[in-house]
């Protein structure tokens, strides 16, 4: 111990001479920020739960669509990120943060016609008693890094290509503010509204600049989507700036009719920022509530 001390002390000494300074391990020096904590290697999950269409298997079951997404979680602990798109605000987005408990941070954004501006609405009325039917939309889930953490919803909505068209598209976002992950999932409109992919083209060069924004802001980007295209069709090219897509080479995502051995197209997406994250291999699964398999990968902070 007296040696111990003794050491400390010569070299407090010959640091003095020096002109340096010596903090203790496990110290901040006065007026020094800490650096936000760095997440362990994280998985994310996206997945078109096709809960609003007619034809949507399960549709009249929505609680169990809820629950085939929240028990990806339950049973993965590296699970943080959950995207969803075509939900209903109230039957699928309340089953699942009641199932995902107050560990996560969940957020819904209504989807409007790009032609009319006009909320679109699910099949399903508005809770008993009600002719109304409920919103539909994107949905976006996060888990709070540790005890402390805070989870905020962040507003994306991006401009019409067109000044007098209604402004229409974006993405539903959560910002974990703790380990500043910047998590959205979207949802862009199909071939029989956009034919020749111009809205494609267009929203998805918005979209890769929102994430190398929020990227230039020291922020991890992570992305879920459906985006109705193919990586052949080159309209979602713009998000390739400076994100990759972790599931290149997985199987097909969309049939367009269940069972999915029938798949063709890989039009469901996970992004992951290349300054922010390394990402690995991505995995699909079948699940009988949708025409869309989910889609997972991981990635590891850099």
């Amino acid at each position: 111990m007296r040696l111990a001390r003794y050491a400390a002390a010569v070299l407090a000494g010959a640091a003095l001479l020096l002109g340096l300074s010596i903090t203790p391990a496990g110290t901040t020096t006065a007026g020094a920020e800490a650096a936000p904590p760095r997440p362990q290697a994280r998985s994310a999950l996206t997945w078109n739960l096709c809960g609003t269409a007619e034809h949507c298997p399960g549709r009249t079951d929505p609680a169990l669509k809820a629950a085939a997404a929240a028990g990806q979680a339950l049973t993965d602990p590296d699970l943080a990120y959950i995207m969803l798109q075509e939900v209903c605000a109230v039957s699928h987005v309340a089953p699942l943060r009641k199932r995902l408990g107050t560990d996560w941070g969940v957020y819904f954004r209504p989807a409007r016609d790009v032609r009319t501006g006009e909320f679109i609405r699910c099949g399903i009325p508005n809770g008993p008693g009600s002719v109304q039917p409920e919103l539909a939309g994107t949905a976006v889930a996060v888990k709070k890094s540790g005890p402390g953490g805070r989870v905020r919803v962040a507003g994306m909505e991006f401009d019409p290509p067109d000044p007098g068209s209604p402004a229409t598209q974006g993405a539903a976002c959560l910002v974990d503010d703790t380990s500043r992950t910047l998590a959205c999932s979207a949802h862009f409109v199909h071939s029989g509204v956009d034919p020749d992919g111009s809205l494609r083209t267009w929203y998805a060069r918005q979209l890769g600049e929102r994430i190398d924004a929020a990227v230039a802001r020291g922020y991890r980007v992570v992305v879920g989507a459906d985006l109705n295209t193919t990586s052949a069709d080159g309209y979602a090219a713009g998000l390739h700036a400076g994100a990759v897509a972790a599931d290149a080479g997985a199987a097909p995502t969309y049939g367009p009719a269940y069972p999915f051995e029938a798949a063709t197209l890989a039009i469901d997406y996970l992004y992951f920022d290349t300054a922010g994250w390394s990402p690995g291999p991505a995995t699909v699964s079948d699940v009988v509530w949708s025409d869309h398999r989910m889609l997972r990968g991981s990635a590891v902070p850099r």
